[in-house]
């Protein structure tokens, strides 16, 4: 993911573990977060989400409060980068 804007004042707030919605009343999706630098970011879910494709946004969560999103520029299944998901 690259062009992330964050809500929170400084990277540092943000939490390596959270949640991601990639559709607008899409249940809550557990994710961990690599950061790659303070704008992109390398994400791994920890079950297997479908239909996920770049160009969607993904906003993250921490319980009900908005940490931030961006849009997704690449998919990657078993260490391949795919079209969708």
């Amino acid at each position: 993911m690259k062009g992330i804007n964050w809500i929170l004042p400084s990277l540092e707030e943000v939490p390596t573990k959270c949640t991601c919605k990639f559709r607008y009343r899409q249940k809550d999706n557990d994710v961990s977060l690599h950061f790659i630098d303070e704008t992109t970011l390398y994400v791994t879910f920890k079950k297997p989400i479908k239909a996920v494709t770049p160009g969607q946004a993904a906003v993250f969560y921490d319980g009900d409060v908005c940490l931030g999103g961006g849009t997704i520029d690449k998919v990657y299944k078993d260490g391949k980068e795919i079209d969708y998901l």
